[in-house]
């Protein structure tokens, strides 16, 4: 992907919630990532599901989400904001 691309794709990740790359990156392999945030608002980072393009056209990114969403609320739920220092 371009920068271009991937700056008119940023709208719609932050408006989903999560990013989906289906093969753009590397040829045959997808990946789904939801962002952990902090209190803030700042992004901490993300958890990622890489798969096989193929197992991805024939699942749910819905479900996928979830497993990671359900992932992530533990995360920000037990993580300190003063152990993470994100520069503004």
């Amino acid at each position: 992907m371009t920068a271009d691309e991937i700056r008119h794709a940023l709208s719609d990740i932050r408006r989903r919630g999560y990013a989906v790359d289906d093969g753009h990156l590397v040829e045959g392999i997808s990946a789904i990532a939801v962002p952990i945030i902090l209190e803030s608002g700042n992004v901490a980072g993300a958890l990622a599901i890489n798969m096989t393009s193929a197992r991805l056209r024939r699942s749910s990114v819905g479900d996928f989400v979830q497993i990671l969403r359900r992932e992530i609320d533990e995360i920000e739920r037990t993580m300190n904001p003063h152990d993470i220092s994100i520069a503004s």
